[in-house]
């Protein structure tokens, strides 16, 4: 609860930034941007919360799950009866539909770090909507800025590429 209540102040009072950049080592100049520390104690406190004993178990009940996801997220857009199995790295951007199944162990990921040749890190975002009644299967993967059609089939160990867009009531696997 502690968490989630610094997640939504943070979140409201310096937003993710949709590109940022970190600068690294001897290079590094001052403070951090205020939208990069928001990222910064989002993923850390994402990678404590999930690694707590029973958290995963926990989440399948949907308070619980809810409670989870603000905790490292200053908001969450998961539809009614939607079933959510795999994990999601970024609920504030992530756009699920109603009765949607996103199945277990698959990965919704809706931003992309990236080493720059300066030795600087580069931060990108961009929003991923799962329309309703579709379906991501087991093991998937979905990148940034993918679009999932109403009642659409992700297969099960498929990497949906980033700003991929998948037609509704379409099924596709693999690459």
């Amino acid at each position: 609860l502690i968490c989630a209540g610094g997640s939504l102040r943070i979140g409201k009072t310096n937003p993710k930034p949709r590109y940022g950049t970190l600068q690294l080592g001897a290079n590094a100049k001052g403070a951090l941007a205020p939208g990069v520390a928001t990222i910064i104690v989002c993923m850390v406190r994402a990678a404590f919360v999930t690694s707590l004993p029973l958290v995963h178990g926990l989440e399948q009940f949907f308070w619980f799950r809810k409670l989870v996801l603000r905790s490292y997220s200053p908001s969450i857009h998961i539809g009614k009866d939607a079933l959510v199995w795999g994990q999601i790295m970024d609920p504030a951007l992530t756009h699920i539909g109603d009765r949607a199944v996103i199945g277990w162990s698959s990965q919704v990921i809706a931003h992309s770090l990236t080493s720059r040749p300066d030795g600087s890190i580069a931060y990108v975002s961009s929003p991923i909507r799962i329309g309703a009644g579709a379906t991501i299967g087991g093991s998937a993967y979905v990148a940034l800025g993918s679009v999932i059609g109403e009642g659409a089939i992700v297969e099960p160990k498929s990497y949906v590429a980033p700003f991929t867009v998948i037609p509704p009531g379409e099924t596709w696997g693999g690459v």
